[in-house]
């Protein structure tokens, strides 16, 4: 973990005269799926036999499995007009999956590494770096060479997001337009592009909002995933129509400052409460369902998560 943040300051060094001279969101976030941690645990000790990979394959099989841990680092406000750090992120991951009883496959990635984004008017460029082990095996390959290998993940992306506010059927309405072009290079040689698209409407009535989310994976604002799960799902940036709509609902309460939303996204039910503990303190929980292949509700990853987040 020391080889992290040593780049992590290294890249504060390189872009200090980017970072926005303004107060600031700092916080961490912890996601899961139901057995995730086990099999973190299990990959990043290794898989060293094929009990230990039979027991892996059992434990994945048709069901995803993933973790992840961030801290972020993101201004409050953000000059336009002029290029800035926008945000800053350290990201802990793990993902594991098995297809195909009759010839077993498994694939299975654990890493950590920095990451960081600079904002320019509409514009949107950001990179990062991972320390990976990884399981990439079919068949008997679980049985006669050695599961687990070491690498590198680099990658380098670039979009556009844009927000405008407007009046729908006489209701203050937030439309969202954001788009993400990534490359991802790995010590192994392999490289791969992936796209991803969202359009976001938010119509609100005092203390109630409408929300419609266009896009893959059309997850609200508690789906904070980091770019790098587009390289571990392969993402298909145009799935099945209904894999691609998320609708839902969030209301505020004002005595105590609690915000609660819900709602189908991408075909599944996802939920959210967010307390202001205090004037600068927030907590949240959560729990979302992402569909991991191009097909509607075929490879369902449920996540469950909790985040702090502490106003500078």
């Amino acid at each position: 973990m020391s080889n992290s943040y040593a780049l992590l300051f290294t890249v504060l060094i390189l872009f200090g005269s980017l970072i926005p001279k303004t107060w600031a969101d700092v916080g961490f976030e912890y996601q899961q799926s139901g057995n995730a941690f086990s099999i973190y645990s299990q990959i990043k000790s290794g898989v060293d036999n094929v009990d230990a990979a039979n027991n892996l394959l059992q434990q994945t099989l048709g069901q995803p499995q993933s973790v992840q841990s961030t801290f972020r680092y993101v201004p409050k406000t953000i000059n336009p007009e002029s290029v800035t750090l926008s945000e800053l992120r350290i990201d802990g991951l793990g993902y594991a999956v098995s297809n195909n009883p009759v010839l077993p496959s498994l694939y299975a990635w654990v890493g950590y590494g920095p990451g960081a984004t600079v904002s320019w008017q509409l514009f949107d460029i950001y990179g990062g770096y991972f320390w990976n082990k990884q399981i990439n095996a079919v068949s008997t390959d679980l049985i006669d060479r050695k599961l687990v290998d070491g690498g590198q993940l680099m990658f380098l992306g670039g979009g556009i997001h844009v927000k405008q506010d407007f009046t729908l059927f006489e209701l203050p309405s937030l439309l969202e337009v954001q788009t993400k072009s990534t490359w991802f290079y790995t010590t192994e040689g392999t490289q791969n592009w992936y796209h991803r698209w969202r359009v976001s409407l938010q119509s609100s009535e005092d203390q109630l909002s409408a929300i419609m989310i266009a896009g893959p994976q059309p997850l609200p604002d508690f789906g904070n995933q980091t770019v790098v799960w587009d390289n571990l799902w392969q993402l298909n940036s145009f799935p099945d129509l209904l894999s691609a709509i998320g609708l839902g609902l969030k209301y505020q309460f004002y005595k105590p400052e609690l915000k609660i939303t819900a709602g189908f996204f991408g075909g599944y039910f996802g939920g959210a409460i967010s307390y202001q503990v205090s004037p600068k303190a927030l907590v949240s929980l959560q729990s979302y369902g992402i569909e991991t292949s191009s097909a509607f509700q075929a490879q369902q990853l449920r996540m469950f998560g909790a985040g702090f987040q502490y106003s500078l």
